[in-house]
Formats: C-alpha cells, sequence, structure tokens
C-alpha cells in the first residue's frame, strides 16, 4: 500500500539534466564532466560537479607534531595560557605590556595611559565662543 518515497523525489543530477536540455540548445550533455551552456533566454549556465578527493593523496594527523607546535608556536598563545591558568580576573584587564610589546615591535610607552594629557582636558578652559 505504501511506497518509498525515494522513488518519487528525483536526484540532483536528473533535475539539472531536465532544466538544462529545456533551457538550452544543447540536447546531450555529460554531468560528468563540468559544463558550461547558454540558454535561449541568453542566461548562462554552469555545472561543475563535486570532486571526490581520493583516499592516497591524504596523509594521517600526527597528534604528538601538533601538541609541539601549540606549545612552542607565539607569545600570544603563551599568554593567553598564562590568563587561562590565573583565572576570570586577569582574563579582562587583557595581555600585559610586555607582551604587547614583543607582538607589535613597539617601544614600551606606547601601551600606558596618557594621564597627564587627560588630566590637561579635564581642566583645559573652554573653547572660546564666535564673535558675529
Amino acid at each position: 500500500m505504501f511506497r518509498s518515497a525515494h522513488r518519487y523525489i528525483p536526484s540532483s543530477r536528473v533535475i539539472h539534466q531536465q532544466l538544462l536540455r529545456r533551457y538550452s540548445n544543447y540536447g546531450e550533455i555529460d554531468l560528468s564532466k563540468p559544463c558550461t551552456v547558454i540558454c535561449k533566454s541568453g542566461t548562462i549556465a554552469c555545472w561543475h560537479p563535486e570532486r571526490s578527493f581520493p583516499y592516497e593523496h591524504s596523509k594521517p594527523i600526527d597528534l604528538k607534531e601538533i601538541k609541539a607546535q601549540k606549545q612552542g608556536s607565539s607569545v600570544l598563545n603563551k599568554e593567553t595560557e598564562c590568563i587561562a591558568d590565573l583565572g576570570g580576573s586577569l582574563a579582562r584587564t587583557g595581555p600585559r605590556n610586555y607582551i604587547l610589546r614583543e607582538i607589535f615591535y613597539t617601544g614600551k610607552h606606547e601601551w600606558y595611559t596618557r594621564y597627564r594629557e587627560e588630566r590637561l582636558r579635564s581642566v583645559a578652559a573652554p573653547d572660546p565662543k564666535r564673535r558675529e
């Protein structure tokens, strides 16, 4: 009484072939290869099937090598591990100034706030109004 639904649902390959036949001037098209057609309406349709990746070209994953790369990779990774070990208080403040100097190759004064300038702006006289 009930039939399986997969008989009534055409595959994507069949749908593409039907569309290309209906809307293009070409007859039989081999969908195992990439193809480009110009439809009757002037639209360009392209079909590029997914390529299978051969197993021979893949290589195994070496977990020891990945761990070694993670341990000695960069200053930033070391600092983030240090932050994670210390807990949430340091995580909110961010990396330290000496770590930022090593990462961005700048001087030490680059990463300090400018308290004097901030103080001068707060106590400075207001800008004079323009007379018209």
